[in-house]
């Protein structure tokens, strides 16, 4: 295998742990945040419906 064989295995572990780390982060824990937020953002700024209008007194 070569010279620095040893130090080579353990460093490619690390490289491709890397990797799934952040393939996951790309794709899995970004777009989960980003709607959590985004409800968050809904639901923070929400409109409140306005409360019914009285009915109109009777007319005499």
């Amino acid at each position: 295998l070569g010279a620095g064989a040893e130090t080579r295995g353990p460093m490619a572990v690390v490289v491709i742990g890397g990797l799934v780390v952040s393939t996951l982060l790309c794709l899995v824990v970004v777009p989960a945040f980003y709607v959590m937020t985004d409800r968050w953002k809904q639901r923070l700024f929400a409109k409140k419906p306005a409360p019914p209008m009285p009915a109109p007194a009777p007319a005499e």
